[in-house]
């Protein structure tokens, strides 16, 4: 399940232990089963002379290091998640020249946890989607129209994940409206795509942060504070629907008292999802 290339030693024993010690048990034979691998590199493009020299929206020019700025990269059509020990200091305004690759400055990356569980988030997103396309069956409605809308949910659940459940969507539409956009989280609530695109990009983001958080509260530094007070209600709905597939994921203890307040406050909002919510609700059993 782990091929080296470039990483160290220590960071080949660190990775393992963070799987080890973070993910269930469930998730990662989930993950095996479906041939997935860890790739442990030094950076993202050792090997890949197809990452190297790509073009950067950022900057507008073709960059030998556009790929190694962050810690990792999921790749479902290769079942690779890369995780890579070190990444290249974003270069500054007019440092884009030939000689750039020779000047490159290379420091250890400091989310690559995050970059590692927030990747297995959007995998498990998929799985649970799957499942939950399962459960639809087209041929039992009595007219065209709704049995065509129930075939479209279930193929936007097989290939794109639960986060294009109404569920889902309902709860992650209601709290980006009130996420001003000085927090600077469109990553996670642009939804702009969605007259182009059948999905939405920022959902599934949000997911497999969520995933990421809920595995390793406050240490995933990078967006527990904004998601603790922005993302509640989502956090609590990506705990439950993981919940659901996978019995022994467990929350950090850290996310417990947020969870509880967002158990209560989806239960009791008369939006309603209280069936879904009360047949998917793990609160009597979350921390003691």
């Amino acid at each position: 399940m782990f091929w080296v290339n470039g990483a160290s030693d220590e960071f080949v024993t660190s990775a393992c232990d963070l799987l080890i010690d973070t993910v269930p048990l469930s998730i990662l034979e989930n993950l095996e089963r479906d041939g997935y691998s860890f790739v442990l590199k030094d950076l993202v493009s050792t090997g890949r002379p197809n990452l190297e020299n790509v073009f950067n929206s950022v900057t507008g020019t073709k960059d030998p290091d556009a790929f190694n700025y962050t810690g990792g990269l999921h790749e479902p059509e290769f079942r690779h998640i890369t995780i890579a020990e070190y990444v290249v200091k974003k270069k500054k305004a007019g440092e884009q020249g030939a000689d750039a690759q020779q000047q490159r400055e290379l420091e250890k990356a400091q989310f690559w946890k995050n970059a590692v569980i927030h990747e297995i988030g959007l995998q498990v997103a998929l799985y649970i989607g799957i499942t939950q396309a399962n459960t639809i069956l087209p041929g039992q409605h009595n007219d065209t129209e709704s049995m065509q809308r129930a075939l479209n949910q279930k193929n936007m659940l097989n290939f794109l994940g639960i986060t294009e459940s109404t569920e889902f969507k309902q709860v992650h539409n209601k709290e980006i409206a009130n996420i001003p956009s000085s927090q600077g989280m469109g990553y996670f609530t642009d939804i702009r795509d969605i007259e182009k695109n059948p999905r939405s990009i920022a959902r599934q983001e949000a997911f497999a942060e969520s995933f990421d958080i809920l595995m390793r509260g406050s240490d995933s530094t990078y967006n527990f504070s904004n998601f603790v007070s922005y993302f509640p209600e989502t956090l609590n709905l990506v705990y439950r629907l993981t919940k659901e597939q996978y019995p022994d994921f467990e929350a950090h203890p850290a996310l417990d008292c947020v969870l509880r307040k967002a158990d209560n406050n989806y239960s009791n909002n008369g939006n309603g999802l209280q069936q879904q919510t009360q047949a998917s609700s793990f609160s009597g059993d979350r921390m003691p």
